[in-house]
């Protein structure tokens, strides 16, 4: 409990965070996996991790899964309540996921929320692999140990809001520069790549210019090499993110990239787990859209979507 508690000051990823309450409980409970299952923005599904126990007292991560919320289970029941949630018997239990059991082998498991800003934002699963009972004051404990990994992830959220506060002012002005500025189509729509990139601290950024009919065709990017053969891929109208923008005319988000939209066939998109796009108009005609892409689940919030917006 105790290096759990210090998280907020030395992590620096929630990444790390996970791992690190991991770890922890792994150390605590003697337990075979533990999961934790990040939600989604529309809260009707997430993305899990497993991590297993490794050598010297680490956790190391293990297979990613979507993990959508079905009515009624145990995930959606610790969604709603806020509470713990012990099943002794995972394989008789109506709660329980039939995944969890027969692909991870759960004989026993104890759902436990990690929660702030009064919302529950993930849930951790403990997993035995033999049948266990988790008594109450391992389930106060559990319950302990998620609160102070929480509490980690609410400073760790708020730190990087600050920062990309100030990144998006002075990304804002950088893009509104090189609008200004004489440069060739090009050029700009590079510098509005790397700054809508910034703006949103996301791994990769691109334009395709195109329409609901043709598609698009991919022509700038920041963070992907040059010679990457995302350059000249033309999506269809709906493939991806930046096709449904280019089909809709409204703006896109998903936090499961790999599973809820049709991937365009690029190496570069290989590690995209969260995606947001936006459209470019010119003169109020649409002509592309703009994307940023993360490689780990990240809340697109409203803000993040006006200052794309802005920049595209």
């Amino acid at each position: 409990m105790r290096r759990l508690s210090f998280a907020a000051l030395r992590l620096r990823e929630p990444g790390e965070v996970h791992c690190e309450l991991a770890r922890e409980l792994f150390a605590a409970f003697g337990i075979d996996q533990v999961h934790l299952v990040l939600l989604g923005a529309d809260r009707k599904g997430g993305r899990g991790t497993q991590y297993l126990p490794g050598p010297g007292d680490e956790a190391i991560e293990g297979e990613r899964y979507a993990y959508p919320f079905d009515s009624g289970s145990a995930v959606q029941r610790v969604i709603e309540t806020g509470r713990p949630h012990n099943e002794a018997d995972a394989a008789a239990s109506f709660v329980t996921k039939p995944e969890l059991v027969k692909r991870f082998h759960a004989a026993s498991a104890l759902f436990v929320p990690v929660a702030f800003e009064e919302e529950v934002r993930a849930v951790t699963i403990l997993v035995s692999e033999t049948p266990r009972v988790f008594a109450d004051d391992e389930v106060q404990l559990a319950y302990t140990l998620a609160n102070q990994a929480a509490a980690a992830l609410a400073g760790l959220e708020m730190r990087s809001r600050l920062a990309l506060r100030v990144e998006r002012q002075t990304a804002l002005a950088r893009a509104a520069g090189a609008l200004n500025a004489r440069l060739d189509p090009r050029a700009v729509l590079d510098t509005l790549c790397r700054e809508a990139d910034l703006a949103l601290g996301g791994e990769i950024a691109g334009v395709y210019l195109g329409d609901a009919e043709t598609g698009g065709l991919a022509v700038a990017a920041h963070g992907i090499a040059p010679d990457s053969s995302w350059y000249g891929y033309r999506i269809k109208p709906g493939e991806g993110v930046a096709g449904r923008v280019l089909q809709t005319g409204r703006p896109v988000v998903t936090n499961a990239y790999r599973d809820e939209v049709r991937t365009p066939a690029s190496d570069a998109l290989r590690d995209v787990e969260t995606a947001v796009s936006v459209p470019v108009r010119w003169n109020g005609e649409l002509k592309g859209a703009l994307s940023v892409a993360f490689s780990s689940m990240r809340e697109v919030r409203a803000e993040d979507i006006e200052t794309l917006q802005a920049i595209a």
